[in-house]
């Protein structure tokens, strides 16, 4: 991103790289490509998980940092239901390249817009507006029916649903609640049971 160009493909599998817990990966477009009423392929994957190359725990602080690029920052229009996403999205200088990069635990994907002849998208054309919801549009369909799974934590760090509103730890029936990271020694409490009949937390204790 910025000055230099990377493909789509290059892209996601560096994205992958970093789902997967730091072992690089060599992407590949399709699963094998063979002439009609042929077995043997003419072409195979020839990708795949290699060698580590950057540690566990950092990979894990960079998808905490990216799932707060949705929870939080620039690609906040990319929350859907309580699924828990990471992502980034990008601009290449002059707005010549459009991105959005991000993943569930389940799949990465990476969304591209420009043009075949290098010019600008204009002014206003960044990556989260001119491919962000291309990318929302795509895991709202691939991630439909599939069951949840809960991402990789750098170690002492868990997940917890969050209030907004109070800080402290949400109860299962509030609807508002986001995901935070915290280390082990340090969740919030849990938030205090609403009464129902209109009396604070403090008048109920």
């Amino acid at each position: 991103l910025g000055a230099s160009e990377s493909t789509l493909l290059e892209m996601t599998g560096a994205y992958a790289g970093i789902l997967n817990g730091g072992s690089s990966v060599t992407p590949y477009g399709l699963v094998d490509l063979r002439l009609l009423g042929e077995t043997e392929p003419l072409m195979g994957t020839g990708g795949g998980i290699n060698e580590r190359v950057i540690q566990e725990n950092a990979a894990r602080q960079l998808v905490y940092m990216m799932e707060k690029v949705i929870s939080e920052g620039t690609g906040q229009r990319a929350q859907f239901g309580d699924r828990q996403l990471a992502g980034k999205t990008g601009t290449t200088n002059d707005q010549v390249d459009a991105w959005f990069s991000g993943y569930s635990p389940e799949l990465v994907a990476t969304v591209w817009v420009g043009f075949d002849n290098p010019a600008s998208l204009g002014n206003g054309e960044y990556g989260g507006r001119a491919a962000l919801p291309t990318w929302i549009d795509y895991m709202g369909v691939a991630l439909e029916g599939v069951e949840e799974v809960q991402p990789p934590q750098p170690p002492g760090v868990v997940s917890v649903r969050i209030d907004p509103d109070s800080g402290l730890q949400a109860r299962p029936e509030n609807e508002a609640a986001i995901f935070e990271y915290f280390r082990e020694d340090n969740v919030p409490e849990l938030e205090a049971p609403h009464s129902g009949d209109g009396r604070s937390p403090e008048q109920i204790f």
